[in-house]
């Protein structure tokens, strides 16, 4: 069941599926075809003004969106990420959000190789594990196909540092929209929860405020030579 009877998911995943076709195209269309690239066109898409884009069943419902850089401050430190993108949606008036860790892997006919101590640091804290999706996006079919990384990190064999695999029977990307929206995957955050991941995220955030409604507390400490995410975007509903 969505955790918000009152928003049109049918709207919500028309335009996550149109924000993420657009941002492929145009990165199919430049050079170099980078995974640090794609994150540049998803995350200008998924925060673009959308006017007149009301995602409500019954009472006019619109997205506020914004998207920062994660990043450890001070001269001496050298960033390393769990994951690519972090993406956050914010659910009011319920006092819920759900928090989503991306890492985008290049494929080509959805073929791909992983390396398995960049999908075991991707896992090393609790509040991200069952958070966590390996993301395949292809340069030939121009399509997503997503899994869990802990299923990911269960297909190594043995103690090997690489792994070839084939995306194509994963879940696409609207697939996993409705089920993660729908919390049949991936597990919701309360606001007042606390160490929650999301007000870990604040605390990296490059430029930003400083008021986030969730926060309670001190987050527990976090790895001193691993940040969660390279980006983060927040979605929140807002009724008018």
């Amino acid at each position: 069941m969505p955790i918000h009877q009152s928003i049109d998911f049918d709207k919500v995943v028309y335009n996550a599926l149109s924000d993420c076709n657009y941002a492929v195209q145009q990165w199919l269309k430049g050079r170099p075809h980078s995974e640090e690239a794609l994150l540049n066109h998803l995350t200008a898409n998924l925060v673009r003004r959308r006017r007149g884009c009301d995602v409500g069943v019954l009472t006019p419902t619109y997205l506020q969106s914004e998207v920062y850089e994660l990043h450890r401050k001070g001269p001496q430190q050298k960033d390393l990420y769990g994951a690519d993108l972090a993406v956050t949606v914010i659910f009011q008036q319920e006092s819920l959000m759900k928090t989503a860790f991306f890492q985008l892997k290049r494929s080509k006919n959805y073929d791909f190789i992983a390396e398995r101590s960049q999908i075991e640091d991707s896992l090393t804290d609790s509040r991200v594990r069952e958070r966590s999706f390996l993301v395949a996006v292809d340069e030939n079919r121009r399509g997503f196909r997503l899994s869990s990384t802990k299923m990911v990190l269960k297909k190594f064999n043995g103690q090997a540092e690489n792994k070839k695999f084939n995306a194509s029977s994963w879940d696409c990307l609207s697939d996993f929209l409705w089920k993660w929206l729908s919390c049949d995957i991936g597990p919701i955050t309360k606001f007042k929860e606390p160490d929650n991941i999301e007000s870990l995220m604040q605390n990296f955030i490059v430029e930003g405020p400083d008021d986030f409604t969730w926060e309670e507390g001190e987050p527990e400490d976090y790895s001193e030579n691993l940040l969660p995410a390279r980006s983060w975007v927040i979605l929140t509903f807002v009724t008018k």
